[in-house]
């Protein structure tokens, strides 16, 4: 039976998959995923590894790990699919586009920046667009890093991976992952989506 991984799930899709969160969820396997290998998890296990809006959570060096790792447990032909907030984003909202009625913009601004202090402390006075960024690029501390779109798709092709694309939300060429993504129009609207293959 194939088998997939996904990585910070509150909880297994199904037979076919396992996953890896750091604190005790429900069927998953407890692991830091900043403390690797996995422990238990063999080399050439499995057809696929997901991770949504896990990776900004890392610092760089930490998710160049994560990627080395992903490379061991793939299978040969396996693929690793990565959706988070890209950089190419927060660049957008720090242009001088009006994006103060953007539909994202007036979400995240209210629910997360006000409603949850994402934004660093003395932002107030910056346009709202800027502090949606700066909500995006701290999240109250939670977020690390932040990849650029063709920063990660260097990094897998320098790690070895081949067959690396951009891919739309919720749609991949592997039937496992075509419609994976949560089906949420507003993490839609700032999440890019990276495939790439183990030779």
């Amino acid at each position: 039976m194939e088998q997939y991984l996904e990585i910070a799930a509150d909880r297994k899709r199904g037979s076919e998959w396992l996953c890896v969160n750091i604190k005790e969820k429900l069927d998953c396997i407890v692991a830091d995923l900043t403390n690797l290998p996995i422990s238990g998890i063999n080399d050439n296990s499995f057809e696929g590894v997901y991770s949504e809006h896990f990776i900004e959570h890392l610092y760089k060096y930490q998710g160049i790990n994560f990627f080395k790792e992903a490379m061991r447990i793939l299978k040969p032909g396996g693929t690793i699919r990565t959706c988070w907030p890209p950089y190419e984003f927060i660049e957008k909202l720090v242009s001088d586009e009006d994006l103060s009625n953007d539909q994202f913009v007036k979400f995240y601004h209210k629910r997360f920046v006000i409603g949850h202090n994402f934004s660093p402390p003395g932002n107030t006075e910056k346009r709202i667009q800027e502090q949606v960024a700066l909500g995006l690029l701290h999240q109250n501390g939670e977020h690390l890093y932040i990849w650029g779109i063709e920063e990660m798709m260097n990094t897998l092709n320098e790690l070895g991976f081949k067959d690396i694309k951009e891919c739309d939300y919720g749609i991949s060429s592997i039937p496992t992952f075509n419609g994976i993504e949560l089906p949420d129009n507003i993490r839609a609207l700032h999440s890019a989506i990276i495939e790439a293959t183990k030779p």
